[in-house]
């Protein structure tokens, strides 16, 4: 049974989650929010980066594709696994 308690008890952590991997999944989720909540008043994100300096547009384009690299495959604590059929 799902509680909000799970979350300040600590049992969260103990499904594999980490403090940091949840800060990861609380950022990007925060990330999501305020881009859907701007993109509800109208705002357009993309045409916004594109009309601002050269310089803070591939700052913004770029940080995006390293947080994706870094935290989304590669992340803290990254492990690599041999594929199945190594073993073959």
């Amino acid at each position: 049974q799902f509680s909000l308690a799970s979350f300040s008890d600590g049992k969260f952590l103990t499904l594999g989650v980490d403090d940091k991997d949840f800060l990861i999944v609380l950022v990007t989720c925060l990330l999501v929010f305020v881009i859907s909540v701007l993109k509800e008043k109208g705002v357009h994100i993309c045409s916004t980066i594109e009309k601002k300096n050269i310089v803070l547009r591939w700052t913004v384009w770029y940080v995006l594709i390293f947080y994706l690299i870094i935290f989304g495959a590669y992340g803290i604590g990254y492990i690599p696994v041999d594929p199945i059929y190594a073993g073959f």
